[in-house]
This record gives C-alpha cells, structure tokens and sequence, in this order.
C-alpha cells in the first residue's frame, strides 16, 4: 500500500513456537484460503505485525476480501492477547482500504455512506490507542479529504508534513486538497515536489501536475504532462482522455476522436470517456448514438453522485433535443439533487420550468447558476444567458429589479437584440423616462422596420420622450402611431397623447381641436373634458374651463379630479370662498386624507391671513391642514413646504428657513421650497445666498416663468443696494428688470421698477460724491426715470399701479435732477479753482526750470571754456617738457665725453681699469653702467604714471612735473659745478 514498494521478498517465514525453526510460505504460492494462514499465526503465536504483511500480499494480489480477512483476524489476536498497541497499523490499513473504495478506487457493493461511517469507526479506534501517531493523522485527514471537507483535512495533513516533511502521502493528499479548492498553484507545488522527492512515483502524480497546468492556463506544459504519462503508461484512460479535450478544444476533431476511440478501447466502461463520446455525437446530431453513450455511462458511474448528476444531465440534454420535455425535465431535476452545484443541470432545469410557464422556479434556477459561478470564482460571459435570465424575471413582478440587473448585463456583455432593448425599456418607464427613451432608441437603431410597424412601441416611446421634454420627436413619433393605429383602439390613445404635447407645446388651438374631435367621438370621456378645462384655464378663460370641469362631472359626479381642478380654478380665480367650500366638500364626501386637498386648504387660509387684520387663527388653520397632510405621506413636500411658509408669514424666518432647506435637500426638483427659501435669505438679509438661489432657479426656468424670476432677483439685488449701497448691485438690479421688461414688454409694474431703481441708482451716486465723468450719465438716467414715471402716471386704468407713488416720485425726480445740477455746479466751479491754481503752480515750475536749465547751461559753458584753457596750458607745457628732456640728454652726453677724459688725465682711469680687470668686466658694461647713473633725468617718464598723482587733473600734473625737473636740472648742475671746481 505503499508506492516505494522496493524489491518485495519472495517469502515470509513465521517463526514455530518455542523453537528455533520457522515456517516459509511462499508468497507466489499463497493459499486460497486465508485461514491456513491465520491458523498457523495463531497456533505459533506469531507477531502481529505479520498479520500485516500477508494482508498486504493478498491486496498486491488484488485479493481485498482475503486483504480484509486477514487484518481483521489480526485485530482479534491482538484482542484475544491484549496487545492493544498493535491495533494502529492494522486499524489505519482498513480505514485506508474503505476510503478506497470511497473514491471507488474499487469496487463496492455497500452504500457510500456506511463506508464513511466504517472507516470513521476504525480511524477514532485507532486514534484511542495510537493517540497523534502519523500514520493515524495521515488517514483521518485522507477521510476528511474523500469527505470534501477541505478546512478540516488541512490540520492532520499539515501536522503530518509538519513532523515527516519527505511523507509522500501526505504531501499529494495536500495537493489534493489545494486542487479541489481551486489553489491549483499551491497543488502543482505540491506534485512537482513529489516528483523531486520520488522521481518513480506512479504516473498518476505527472497527471495532476498536468491537471493543474490546465487549470492554470498552461496548455502547453500540460500537454507534456499528459504525453510523459502515456510514454510510462501507453494505457492510461485519463491521460488520454485530457489529450483528446485539448485536441477537440484547438479543432483537431480527428486526433482528438482518435485519443477518445483509444481510451474507449482500452476501457469501453470509463464514464469520462463515455461522456465526451456522448458529447461528441451529440454535436454531430446523432442523437441516438449519444444517447446510447450516456445511458451506458450512467450504468458505470457505480456510487460517485456526481458522475451520475453529470450524466443524467447528458440524457436530460439528449431527450430536450428530442423535444422530449417531460424526459429531459426529469433527468435535470435527479441530476440537481444528486449534485446541486452541477451549473449545467441547474441551467437546463431553468429552462424546463421556463418551457412550463413556471417563471418564479426558472429564475430560483438562474439566480443559483450565478451564485455557483461567482462562487468558483468564475463570471458568465453569456450576453444571451443573462438576456434570457432577464426575460425570465419580467415575468414576476417581485423580480423586477432582478430583471433589470440581468438585463443591464446582457447588454453590458455586447448583447444587442431588439426584445432585450424593449423589455429594458419597459422596466424603466414607471421611474426613469431619460434611460427608458434611451433604450427605446436603441431598440429602433437596431429594427426600424419592427419598431416603426408597431403603434404601441411608438405610443410608449413618444410618452417617454414627453416625460423628458423631448416634445418635437414626440410628436413625429405619435403622428407616426396615430397613422399605424387607424380604427383601432390604440387610435385614441395616441390621439390623446399628441394633444398633450401640443398642450405642453403652447399650441393650444392645435390641442383643443384633437381634444374636441376625441369627445365627438366620445361625449363620456371625462379625462378629455378635464383636458379642455385646463386648456382655457392656461388661457385665462377660467369661466369657460367652470363649465368642463362641470360637464365632467356630470358625466361622473364621483371623479374626484374634476372636484379638485374645479375648486383649484376657484383659488386661481381667487375666489378663496368657493374654493375652500370646494376642497372642503371633497375631504366630506369623497376622501377626507386627501393630500391635495388638505394642502389647497392650507394655502387658502394663507392668502386669507394675508388679507385680515387677525391673521393669526386663519395661519393657525393653515398649518393644521397643512401638518395632518404630513402626517398622512410624511414625504408630502408641497405639505412640508406650506409650513415653512407659515412660518414665514409669522415672521419667523429662520425657522422657515430651515424648513425649506430640509425640503430642498429631500425634493431637488420641487422649486416651490428653493424660492420660497430664496425669499428667506432676503427677508434675513443673505443677499448673496438669495442671489445665487434665485440664479440656479433661473437656469432651470423658460418662456414667461423666467420673467417672474427675474423681478425676484432684481429685487434681491436692489435689497442688497439699499443695505451696503452699492452701485454695481444697482446696476445688476437694473439689468435683470430689463432683461424681463424684453420677455414682457407691456408689464408696466416692471417698467416702474427700472425708474425706481434708476432714481435710487442716482441719489446713491448723489450720497457718495458725484465726479464730472458721472455726471453725465446720472443726468442722463435721472432723465429716463423721469419720463418713465410720466408715461406710468398717465396710465390711471393700470389697477397695479400706485398714482400717488408715481406722484411722489416725479417729485423725487425734480428734486434729486436739481441736486445733482447743482453738485455738478459746484464741481465744476470748484474744479476750475483747482485748474487755475494748478495753471499757476505749473507756470512759477516752468520758469524755476528754465531758470536752472540757464544755470545749468552757463555753467556747462564756464567748463567747456576752464577746460579748453587747461588744454592750452597742458600743450604748452608739454612743449616745454619736451624741450628740456632734449637738453637734458644732450647734456648728459657731453658729461659722458668729458668725464672719461678727465678721468684719465688725473690717473685714475689705470686704477679703476686694473680694478676692472680684477672683477672680470669689461669696459662696455663699465661704460653703461655709469651712463646710466648719470642719465637720471629718466624719473620725469615715471612722473607721468605714477600713482601718487592719480586723481590729480593733467594741469597740476604737468605743474609737479616741472618742477621736479627743475630740481634734477639743479642737481645736475651742482654735480657739474663741483666736478669743474676738482677739475
């Protein structure tokens, strides 16, 4: 049982009892039976470890019920002679047996479960008395590992390993273990070392490592792993069968049919093989071959669930091929139960279910398909399988966003099919029209064909884009749908929808004239009436939109929207009496938790506090509607809002402030709440916040409503002048009130705001000191105020116009005009003093400048006339100097003549000739010398560059010059005078 057989012994000698002879039985010639053997153990009383070694023998022998026998009679002996200890290795051999044949290494006839349970038994008895002996670790971790309890055979193994680091066993039972879950890099460690360590090892080690090289994505290095196996054994079934899968995989159908029709004849029982045969003729369509092939796989699979689950599924495939649903759904059901994470089986019971309608079992199906991929760490990269999973939970309205993810990943992987777009589509109309007109769009890039051809798709995708504000393409696409949908019932609807988007488009005669053809065709639709009121309300007509709100609800007095929009033209109207009785009668007879009604009673005791002079009971009944409405959806934003403006009214403003930020952080879109919030930052004096709040609304704002924004942010920025007064805010008050004067060009309240702003523009410019560049353009404006002002008093009929403000205004006009004529008076006057006196200053510096520059002048010609006499002189002496160097050299030259004849006639020349001599110098060096002793005059060279005279101007240096030449003349003279005297 052990693969390092090394040379086995041709015979075992069991020594005779009490002697020295001993009995040899021949190994080749082992008796049949194996009692002989266990007579003669027992009669000579023979150790019990030989009880070991003859069961080894019979199990070489592939004799395993002999194999048995033999340790269980040792176990007895070891009972009967109390040598419990000697239990362990015989205890470990048949627990290793039972887990082999676990693993169907061979055959068995009993249940799976009771062998685990047997080798279980005999592994804890042996355990009892070889307690963390190796041998007893190294099983109990193999029991764990044919167990497939992976985490639980880690520790005996590692502790085996730990202790016998060269163990073979345990170091492939590791490898095991990594393989199977999924650290196929940690198990090819392990098998490439137990070839290093036992290079003869059986070939079954270089086929996991070429297992493992295929998992790894090696196919390459696996390849060899396989043909290295095949080169030590021709025969081996699995090397053969992996072979022929790499072949098949690269499209090397011939090779890999020929690996696959070798292994099968070597072994025609090998389920692997049989499998892929089944496979292979399933694929070429011969389904009876195929099937032959499975069943036949299926009688060979003996107890191993999971070949049985895989084959199953083989037939469960073969028989939906055949349209055989009935036959295919239950192989795919036995193979789940035998192997739940059989993904394959687990897919095709998906699709049985789907083919029986059972929509909600397809999809539990589906959903454990993706769980057992992601938990192998492995990601279905099938656009049509998610697709089809997708389509499978459309039909569960509990799955619906199952649905979408399935689908968004379809279409994520490449998927591009028409249904998948639609049925996207589909999931978000109800919630996100933008993604829904999006994938409708897709659907039509791909089949405008199919998609132009069908009046509902078009109806649904027109909606979407009315949702989005996408009204021109809308409507393209309705006329389109109304055409296809002639005499049909989907006709009206589309007609429908293509008045509400030419509602929504300000074509309101266009609208009324589809709506009045609708109810021609059928008085009693109520929703039509309701449509045409809201046409003539829009249009002011609010008499008119009385009496179809009216006939709807003749038509259905119960319609609780006709109640609604009817007591709402009231309020519009405000005509708050009505309209309360209105709201009021739907919360008594129709709903009294009406939302909309309870908030619309709200608002009316608002405007009702703003016009009684005791405010305080109708604010207190508004925020009473206004809090049960919250109280009924605490996500009623127009309720929360009604508060903070109740607030407001009250004069409590930072509440209402925050009440309005709670309700813009919880409703983004609902404006109501960012403007009244604006309204709050002014009331409180954040002028910069009211201006950036009115900004944003404004960017989201179109047509007339930008209009009314305007005025709201002229007002923010007028507040803001009058408090800091500040002219710029001014300015940009006054551009925003003609930005909305051109959006509204008769609306005389705006016109009256600019002439306001203007005067006060200009009394501010007054206040902070007018300049003369200002003067004109403030005159100027005070002058367009003016006029304005006069054209709005002449407009008596204008209900929205104070006459008497105008009045007072006017007046202002005059008054500021006359103000500022007289400041720019005295501006002026006083900057003609300042002119003048700056004239003089100017004039008294002009002729101070040209007094010096006449200074500057004078005395740049003095220089110029001192400098040119200093040239004069420094030429002159300069001559001078020239001449007395001449006679000074000529002097010194007639001195040299002289002197020698002097000095020979007084006798010294033979003197100072023999000392000559006596030196070593000639006459020539005599002569120089002395010639340059007397040439002193030289120094007068030196005097010209010396450093003692630097800074000294040419003249002075001139002058010191000559004087010391004089001085050396005189010395030259004396030196003359005293020599003439010897003479």
């Amino acid at each position: 049982m052990t693969w390092n057989q090394g040379a086995r012994p041709q015979s075992i000698e069991i020594p005779v009892r009490d002697s020295n002879e001993v009995v040899e039985v021949f190994l080749d010639d082992l008796p049949v039976d194996p009692s002989e053997i266990k007579a003669i153990l027992c009669e000579e009383g023979a150790p019990v470890p030989l009880f070991l070694h003859f069961a080894i023998e019979y199990y070489y022998q592939k004799k395993f019920e002999e194999f048995q026998y033999l340790l269980r009679a040792g176990l007895a002996e070891c009972t009967a002679r109390n040598e419990r200890q000697e239990d362990v290795s015989l205890l470990t051999a048949l627990s290793a047996f039972n887990i082999a044949l676990v693993l169907g290494i061979h055959p068995s006839s009993s249940p799976e479960a009771k062998l685990y349970e047997e080798a279980t038994a005999l592994l804890n008895e042996a355990e009892r008395y070889g307690q963390g002996e190796t041998g007893v670790l190294l099983r109990k971790g193999l029991l764990l590992l044919a167990q497939k309890n992976l985490k639980m055979a880690e520790y005996p193994l590692k502790t085996v390993l730990s202790r016998e680091p060269d163990n073979i066993a345990a170091i492939v039972a590791a490898g095991c273990c990594s393989y199977l879950g999924g650290d196929w890099k940690s198990a090819l460690v392990s098998f490439q070392n137990v070839l290093k360590k036992l290079p003869s090892c059986p070939e079954t080690v270089r086929l996991a490592v070429g297992q493992c090289m295929l998992k790894l994505g090696n196919e390459k290095s696996a390849e060899a792993a396989f043909e290295r196996v095949l080169a030590m054994n021709p025969g081996n079934v699995p090397a053969l069968v992996a072979l022929a899968v790499l072949s098949l995989n690269r499209g090397a159908t011939a090779k890999g049919m020929q690996l696959l029709k070798q292994a099968y004849d070597i072994d025609k029982q090998n389920p692997i093989v049989l499998f892929h045969l089944a496979n292979h003729f399933f694929f070429k369509k011969d389904l009876v071959k195929a099937m032959s092939l499975a069943q036949s796989a299926q009688q060979n699979s003996g107890k191993s669930e999971e070949r049985l689950a895989y084959s199953l599924y083989m037939i469960g495939k073969i028989h939906h091929a055949q349209s055989n649903f009935d036959a295919s759904f239950t192989c795919f059901s036995e193979a789940v139960k035998l192997d739940p994470k059989l993904v394959l089986a687990q897919l095709g019971l998906g699709q049985m279910y789907l083919q029986r309608g059972d929509f909600s079992s397809a999809t539990d199906c589906f959903e454990r398909v993706v769980e057992l991929q992601k938990a192998s760490g492995k990601e279905i990269k099938d656009a049509e399988f998610w697709a089809m999973m997708g389509s499978t939970c459309l039909g569960d309205e509990k799955r619906t966003q199952t649905a979408e993810v399935f689908l968004k990943k379809a279409a994520a992987l490449g998927a591009r099919s028409f249904d998948l777009f639609i049925a996207l589509a589909s999931l978000y109309e109800t919630r996100d029209p933008v993604e829904a007109s999006r994938y409708y769009k897709d659907a039509l890039a791909i089949d405008p064909t199919r998609f132009n051809a069908n009046a509902q798709l078009g109806n649904n995708y027109a909606v979407m884009l009315h949702m989005t504000g996408s009204l021109e393409e809308a409507l393209n696409i309705l006329q389109i749908s109304s055409g296809l949908s002639l005499g049909g019932d989907l006709h009206g609807i589309c007609r429908f929808n293509e008045a509400r988007i030419l509602e929504d488009m300000g074509q309101f005669n266009e609208a009324e004239s589809i709506y009045k053809e609708l109810v021609t065709a059928d008085p009693n639709d109520v929703v039509v009436h309701l449509r045409l009121g809201i046409i003539c309300s829009r249009l002011g007509q609010h008499g008119e939109a009385a009496e179809h709100y009216k006939e709807a609800i003749g038509i259905e007095e119960t319609n609780i929207d006709a109640w609604v929009l009817l007591a709402s033209n009231h309020l519009r109207v405000k005509a708050l009496t009505p309209a309360r009785k209105g709201f009021e009668r739907i919360l008594k007879q129709f709903d009294r938790h009406d939302p909309f009604s309870l908030v619309a009673l709200g608002i009316i005791y608002v405007e009702i506090g703003r016009h009684e002079a005791k405010r305080d009971d109708p604010l207190r009944r508004a925020l009473e509607f206004f809090i049960k409405a919250l109280q009924i959806d605490s996500k009623n934003f127009v309720a929360a809002n009604g508060v903070g403006v109740v607030l407001a009214e009250l004069g409590k403003f930072k509440e209402a402030k925050e009440i309005f930020l709670q309700v813009k952080q919880a409703a983004p879109s609902f404006m109501d709440a960012s403007l009244n919030l604006a309204h709050c930052f002014v009331e409180l004096g954040q002028f910069g916040a009211a201006i950036h709040a009115y900004e944003g609304l404004l960017e989201r704002l179109h047509g007339p409503k930008k209009a009314g924004m305007l005025l709201f942010l002229a007002r923010a920025y007028y507040a803001q002048a009058k408090a800091d007064r500040e002219l710029a805010a001014f300015e940009a008050s006054i551009k925003q009130l003609e930005t909305a004067m051109a959006l509204l060009p008769e609306d005389a309240p705006i016109k009256f705001n600019i002439a306001l702003c203007q005067q006060e523009y200009v009394a501010a410019m007054a206040k902070k000191g007018i300049t003369e560049d200002d003067s004109d353009r403030a005159i100027a404006m005070i002058g367009k105020a003016n006029t304005a002002f006069q054209e709005l008093s002449g407009l008596t009929e204008n209900k929205s116009l104070d006459q008497s403000m105008i009045a007072q205004r006017l007046k202002y006009c005059s008054s500021l005009a006359h103000s500022i004529e007289t400041k720019v008076d005295t501006l002026r006057h006083t900057l003609h003093d300042r002119q003048a006196k700056l004239h003089a200053v100017q004039q008294q510096r002009a002729e101070q400048q040209a007094s010096e520059a006449a200074r500057r002048q004078a005395d740049e010609e003095s220089r110029l006339r001192e400098q040119e006499r200093n040239e004069e002189i420094r030429k002159e002496l300069a001559a001078k100097f020239k001449s007395t160097e001449e006679r000074v050299r000529a002097a010194g030259s007639d001195e040299e003549d002289g002197g020698e004849t002097r000095r020979k006639r007084s006798g010294e020349g033979d003197d100072r000739e023999g000392r000559r001599k006596k030196s070593g110098e000639g006459d020539d060096r005599e002569g120089k010398r002395r010639k340059s002793d007397i040439k002193r005059p030289k120094k007068l060279e030196k005097i010209m560059t010396d450093e003692e005279n630097s800074g000294e101007d040419e003249v002075t240096v001139v002058r010191k010059s000559l004087r010391r030449t004089a001085l050396s003349k005189d010395l030259i003279s004396d030196s003359d005078s005293e020599h003439n005297a010897d003479k």
